[in-house]
């Protein structure tokens, strides 16, 4: 919910036909209209929002950007507000970033409100690539902590193979697999065997068949590959995962299989 614009959005929701207005609007009174969002008279943060509402349909991300950059948290808590109640195919993806990346919880938390808004029981999704992939650790602890409290079923198979890519591939997924179902925990270990060739091969002459065809004698040669190096036998590497995450990986898959610690 709005934290810091409620009495904003509220009214400006009052004074809203919900049609919204006929037209593109412009970019420069999309921005216009953001700009007074951070004013400090209510008149004018008014006027801005009642403006953007009556244009959320049209409203695309790029439309928000200077407000979604912005330095308060309350424009940026509009924008997401705003962002959820529009049409954009790219919003969501928007969206789910800013759940996870933005420095204010508040505006982190309307975010994530739109993205339930905009995608239902699909809302997960971009919240699990970023839990899995996201380069930074802090973003990744946000988005599990988002899919715990969204509990949904169809995340626990990436979880579980996120654990066994951190223990070690192969048959440490399958002990997560086996854990969870359990509903148990750990980091598991071991790895799968595998073997590297270091050489050269080369074909040697042997030895020679004679066959005879039409009166003509033919040497046929036999070739012997000769082959010589090193064979290696390796275990694949660990990847480290932080305690924090593990866990947090962990309360996910839990909740998300209608576990909870």
């Amino acid at each position: 919910m709005i934290i810091r614009l409620a009495p904003v959005v509220l009214a400006a929701l009052a004074f809203s036909d919900g049609g919204g207005s006929p037209g593109e609007p412009s970019a420069q009174d999309v921005n216009a209209a953001v700009r007074k969002l951070a004013s400090r008279a209510a008149e004018e943060r008014l006027e801005g929002m009642s403006f953007l509402l009556a244009s959320r349909d049209r409203l695309a991300a790029e439309d928000l950007r200077l407000g979604l950059a912005a330095s308060s948290e309350s424009v940026r808590e509009a924008c997401a507000f705003l962002l959820g109640l529009g049409k954009d195919p790219k919003a969501p993806a928007v969206l789910a970033r800013i759940a996870v990346e933005d420095a204010d919880p508040g505006v982190r938390s309307v975010a994530f409100d739109a993205l339930k808004k905009r995608l239902g029981e699909d809302a997960f999704r971009p919240l699990l690539s970023a839990a899995v992939s996201a380069p930074r650790r802090e973003t990744r602890l946000r988005a599990l902590a988002r899919l715990e409290e969204l509990g949904e079923p169809r995340a626990v198979g990436a979880l579980v193979d996120r654990l066994g890519f951190a223990a070690g591939l192969g048959t440490a997924a399958s002990t997560a697999k086996a854990a969870a179902a359990n509903g148990g925990g750990g980091g598991g270990g071991g790895g799968d065997d595998a073997f590297i060739f270091s050489g050269t091969q080369t074909a040697l002459v042997t030895d020679f068949d004679v066959e005879v065809a039409q009166g003509a004698v033919i040497a046929d040669p036999i070739v012997t590959p000769v082959t010589s190096g090193a064979l290696l036998r390796v275990r694949n590497v660990h990847v480290s995962i932080h305690p924090r995450e593990r866990e947090a990986i962990w309360a996910a898959i839990l909740a998300s299989s209608g576990r909870r610690r």
